[in-house]
């Protein structure tokens, strides 16, 4: 089990209820972070052009990376918020906890947190 990821923890994620009541997927692959229980789309339909974009939008500036997903995905705000915040950083390192992930891994190995690999 990874460090951070306790019983109580284990615990209040098998109640996904607060996710789902907040957002919703509407039926579109997603996944429900285990760290912080937000959803996060996938978005499988977008182009590796709008993925590398985003992503190095995302660096630079995270608030145009919002505004970016949101005009391409066609999704609102709070959802491109998601996304972004869960996006891994430039180092290939966790967004939350800053280890090193390897490429494609979706959940980081010490917080559980979701990392997109954009």
């Amino acid at each position: 089990m990874p460090k951070r990821m306790t019983l109580k923890l284990l615990d209040a994620f098998a109640d996904q209820s607060w996710s789902y009541e907040t957002f919703s997927p509407d039926g579109r692959w997603h996944l429900v972070c285990p760290h912080c229980r937000a959803i996060v789309l996938l978005f499988e339909g977008l182009s590796p052009v709008d993925r590398g974009e985003i992503a190095r939008l995302h660096h630079a500036n995270s608030a145009e990376a919002i505004k970016m997903l949101t005009r391409v995905s066609g999704g609102d705000v709070h959802q491109a918020k998601a996304n972004v915040l869960h996006m891994r950083d430039a180092e290939s390192r966790c967004h939350n906890c800053k280890q090193e992930i390897p490429r494609g891994a979706l959940l980081c190995s010490r917080c559980m947190a979701v990392n997109l690999d954009w």
